[in-house]
């Protein structure tokens, strides 16, 4: 599960998330989604609407919020690093994560 988290991360370190600690050494991943342009109450909706449930979490800076991913679940039904690391590419992430770029069942849900 470590390694998945780990895995995740990178991918998403990658995608302009900024993680809060660099990385994880840990099952649970904490990004900050503002690079991106939404804030973390705002990726949550919209992540949700694509049938990707998460949490919001602080930051270690500020008064934003951001995201809180884990990888327990998921792994224990079989997702291969390879899976996680494709994550961030997939259709709805992408979708709900791109402003201006945003399905009907995204637009709904923040700016």
């Amino acid at each position: 599960m470590v390694e998945h988290a780990g895995v995740l991360a990178a991918a998403l370190a990658a995608e302009g998330f900024a993680l809060t600690t660099g990385g994880t050494d840990t099952h649970l991943i904490t990004a900050d989604p503002t690079p991106l342009g939404v804030d973390g109450r705002t990726a949550r909706a919209r992540l949700a609407a694509a049938g990707m449930v998460l949490e919001t979490c602080a930051l270690p800076y500020g008064e934003g919020r951001g995201i809180r991913l884990g990888t327990a679940a998921v792994t224990t039904q079989g997702w291969a690093p390879r899976r996680w690391r494709e994550l961030p590419h997939c259709s709805p992430w992408r979708c709900a994560m791109t402003p201006g770029k945003r399905p009907g069942y995204a637009r709904r849900y923040g700016s």
